[in-house]
């Protein structure tokens, strides 16, 4: 049965490959301004927001592009349960309020890195429930009571909360059931939605087990970034031409980035769920693991995301520094000339 799906997801990732190339009649859903699914969102450092948020739309010819406003979890740990209770900056009130139709995506803090003090284990008991409560009360006070709260369960080495059992995955799953009971139950908070983020590319085991029940989920996501990890693909060649490393590119879409992506669009819709990628992004790794500037990644993932059968709700792209940046937002010029012009191209509205 597994060789089966995974034939029919290669032919399907083949196809999609089919649609970069311009060899399928088949066209992706055109975009609109955020007016129905799939949704457009971007994540950006804190430092530059909202303000960066604005010309992002303007680069786009957009008014309605969703902000991940979400801290940098590559540097920023909350060190208290306070900084669990308000993750965000109060201005982004205001943002929202501005323009009807905007709206904001939060991954809050699961647990405050104190030391191992607090844990998933505890969490799943409701000790924590309070603090959640509190998060929900903020968001609603500060007018975001409709964001969309993305959690998912942590697997890297050294993460506050880490989930690297079956035992810990049945907590994190409680732990999940007690956040959102806790928040939808705050006033003015029930237009709160909770997306379930898987941590990787693998389903079963320890990552399915972390799943809470569909009650609990509005919509499964996979934050995901290009690069294959396959040594046979990544890094190029050397002195690869421009042809070359888009078949490079292209053999890393078909062969792993897509049957990713299709494996838990699928999971998604067998749980009657909306599909989400929270964060999407180019991957710039010095070692050159990855496409770099791969303009056949954004194209597929255009395609993909704009295929009305992968029931993508949003999508927010990851502009973080040099490693993904490609608008031309406070004065910052991409590392990544032919992928930004490619991805402009493609989201820019008439």
């Amino acid at each position: 049965m597994n060789r089966v799906v995974a034939n029919l997801t290669r032919r399907v990732c083949v196809l999609a490959g089919l649609l970069v190339a311009g060899l399928a009649a088949a066209e992706p859903l055109p975009p609109t301004d955020n007016q129905k699914p799939p949704y457009l969102a971007v994540w950006k450092e804190s430092k530059y927001q909202p303000g960066a948020i604005n010309q992002y739309n303007q680069w786009l010819n957009r008014k309605l592009v969703w902000a991940d406003i979400s801290p940098c979890f590559f540097y920023t740990a909350a060190k208290t349960w306070s900084e669990v209770e308000l993750p965000f900056d109060k201005a982004w009130g205001k943002w929202v309020a501005e323009v009807p139709g905007r709206r904001v995506i939060l991954s809050p803090f699961l647990l405050p890195n104190d030391g191992g003090v607090s844990k998933l284990a505890i969490g799943a008991t409701g000790a924590y429930n309070d603090h959640f409560a509190a998060l929900a009360k903020n968001l609603v006070e500060n007018n975001l009571g409709n964001a969309i709260i993305y959690i998912g369960p942590v697997i890297d080495w050294g993460a506050v909360g880490r989930v690297s059992s079956k035992e810990d995955a049945a907590d994190f799953a409680l732990y999940w059931r007690q956040i959102v009971s806790t928040m939808r139950a705050v006033p003015g908070a029930d237009k709160l939605q909770f997306d379930w983020v898987s941590p990787g590319g693998n389903l079963g085991g320890v990552v399915e087990a972390a799943y809470p029940g569909d009650t609990y989920v509005d919509y499964i996501g996979l934050m995901f970034g290009e690069g294959s990890g396959d040594r046979h693909i990544y890094p190029y060649p050397p002195f690869a031409s421009d042809s070359e490393k888009r078949y490079h590119q292209k053999m890393a879409w078909d062969l792993v980035e897509c049957p990713i992506l299709q494996t838990w669009s699928a999971f998604a819709k067998a749980h009657g769920k909306p599909f989400s990628i929270p964060r999407w992004n180019l991957s710039a790794d010095h070692t050159r693991s990855e496409g770099f500037d791969a303009p056949y990644y954004i194209q597929a993932m255009h395609n993909f995301i704009y295929d009305a059968d992968n029931h993508v709700y949003f999508a927010a792209y990851f502009e973080y520094y040099h490693y993904s940046w490609l608008s031309p937002t406070n004065g910052y010029t991409t590392n990544e000339p032919k992928a930004a012009a490619v991805f402009h191209d493609l989201f820019v509205l008439p």
